[in-house]
């Protein structure tokens, strides 16, 4: 993943936006006791083992020794990426996931909580320009298989044979309104 990271620095000098959004995140310390950096780590990894078919992903690290929520890129998993992936594909997981580091800093992301889990996945897709509004959104996470290994994995329709898609839609409309004001802005 030697090359990730060198994408990640030209996507820092050429973004010094993303790049000061992502250092105020790491500066900053959550609201909620104890008051924890809301941001520690920012790293490429192969994630093959733990997070298959994802680009990246925010919360605690598998690896015991490395401490506080981490931002990770998957580049063994970004689609097109076989050591000159484009610049472009990481940028976007980057983003994606500082919006998930952002809500988590500011207590509106519980890892653990179906509904604060779908309200954040569905601003970090909104606020990545991947959907543009509610059922776009909800394609978009059927289409990732999200309910399959989310905290809302348990959903399930009568037949227990998938999501139940109804009970998903609602809580979606619990979410709030997607509008670009919604999304943390770097």
């Amino acid at each position: 993943c030697d090359c990730c990271n060198s994408e990640m620095a030209e996507i820092w000098k050429r973004n010094p936006a993303l790049l000061k959004f992502t250092r105020d995140l790491m500066n900053k310390r959550r609201s909620t006791s104890p008051a924890r950096k809301c941001l520690e780590n920012v790293m490429c990894g192969s994630c093959l083992d733990q997070k298959q078919g994802v680009g990246g992903y925010f919360g605690q690290h598998p690896n015991p020794t490395i401490k506080g929520q981490s931002i990770v890129i998957c580049c063994g998993s970004i689609p097109g990426f076989s050591g000159g992936s484009s610049q472009s594909s990481i940028e976007g997981y980057m983003y994606h996931e500082l919006q998930h580091a952002d809500d988590w800093c500011n207590s509106k992301y519980d890892s653990d909580d179906c509904q604060s889990s779908t309200c954040s996945e569905l601003r970090a897709f909104f606020c990545t320009s991947e959907c543009t509004d509610n059922p776009s959104c909800i394609q978009v996470l059927k289409d990732r298989g999200y309910f399959s290994s989310s905290p809302c994995s348990g959903i399930k329709d009568a037949n227990n044979s998938g999501s139940n898609w109804d009970e998903i839609e609602a809580l979606v409309q619990r979410c709030p309104k997607l509008t670009k004001e919604y999304c943390a802005q770097p």
